[in-house]
């Protein structure tokens, strides 16, 4: 098993008895020391608000938690131990003959126990991606004696600037999902999952599906396939390119949860405030890279996968999705993190 793990055997009466599960993916922003957009990205400030409002969840999938020189992952777990997260599982950091520097980010928290969990690592990632080991933080959650099979991830970063730098992000980023789709079917099937299990894959895609202009058709020449399934355009939406390539050419469901229940795609990133005169003003401006300021971008989702002959699982509802902005007040910063969060309610009837 390929990635660490701090589970506390529990008994029957302390695990939490509720009909509702509260999930969270949230890119927190928390990077390594001396690494900031503006000056000062009050890591330390922050980390102890985000670890506040952890109450609020039952289970949670952090990115970008580093912990390469400074504790404040081990800070944050500790202390999410405390408020009842007593099953946790994290991105391991590299072996020491990598030619990476720093751990994948990704933590997950859940106060359901975590029966199984694996890492699986990108095969590489470009520019200052090269330097984090990236991948898919797996785990099987048992909550209310219905299986979770929860996919947590943070996908290349985009780099704005030169050409060739946007193109190649974007094209390490199918490569990527491709080694995340073949994860997670080899998985599910390492698993056994059954028709009655919720699937979810969660996490920072860095994929702007609110993003109308599109790629140049060239991006896609060293994917011929893909770009076969595509249709073949002179310019192709990433998102696009992202379901066809998750739902394997349509054959399987894979529904974006916030999607579906809002009829459109919400901003998770660089949001904005559009004034009477029609002039946008930047929602937050201590965190977000001055490049991106005012782009309304949506790049952190929850999908939900129904494998090709799988019906929806009847056991379990999505009640409620939600775009969590943690706005606060009296700070020298304005939110949390430079991304929103993404929650989902889900039903989960207890057995009797």
């Amino acid at each position: 098993m390929s990635s660490n793990s701090e589970q506390v055997p529990l008994s029957f009466e302390q695990i939490p008895e509720k009909d509702i599960i509260k999930i969270l993916t949230y890119n927190t922003f928390l990077r390594p020391p001396v690494v900031n957009n503006n000056g000062d990205d009050y890591k330390n400030e922050r980390c102890q608000l985000i670890i506040k409002e952890l109450m609020n969840f039952d289970i949670v999938c952090l990115q970008e938690v580093f912990g390469f020189l400074n504790s404040r992952k081990s800070i944050l777990k500790h202390k999410a131990f405390k408020l009842g997260f007593t099953y946790q599982a994290v991105s391991p950091s590299p072996s020491f003959f990598s030619s990476q520097m720093v751990d994948g980010g990704l933590v997950t928290l859940s106060r359901y126990p975590i029966l199984y969990h694996e890492f699986k690592e990108f095969p590489y990632g470009i520019l200052s991606d090269n330097l984090s080991n990236k991948g898919v933080l797996y785990t099987k959650i048992l909550v209310n004696g219905q299986m979770l099979h929860l996919f947590n991830t943070h996908l290349q970063a985009s780099y704005v600037g030169k050409e060739s730098n946007v193109r190649a992000t974007v094209s390490t980023r199918i490569d990527q999902l491709y080694c995340f789709k073949k994860f997670v079917h080899s998985t599910l099937e390492q698993q056994q999952a059954q028709e009655n299990d919720l699937i979810l894959l969660v996490g920072d895609y860095n994929i702007d599906s609110r993003y109308e202009q599109g790629y140049p058709n060239e991006v896609l020449k060293q994917f011929p396939i893909l770009q076969q399934q595509l249709g073949n355009p002179q310019r192709y939406q990433e998102y696009d390119a992202l379901i066809t390539i998750m739902t394997n050419n349509v054959k399987d469901k894979f529904i974006n949860l916030l999607l579906e229940q809002e009829g459109q795609f919400l901003i998770t990133y660089a949001d904005y405030l559009e004034e009477e005169n029609g002039q946008k003003k930047p929602l937050e401006i201590q965190l977000t890279d001055k490049a991106d300021l005012l782009t309304g971008q949506c790049l952190d989702y929850i999908f939900q996968l129904i494998p090709e002959n799988q019906s929806n699982p009847k056991q379990i509802k999505i009640k409620q999705v939600n775009v969590e902005k943690f706005f606060v007040e009296g700070q020298k910063f304005t939110q949390l993190s430079d991304h929103y969060g993404v929650s989902c309610d889900i039903l989960v009837k207890l057995h009797q």
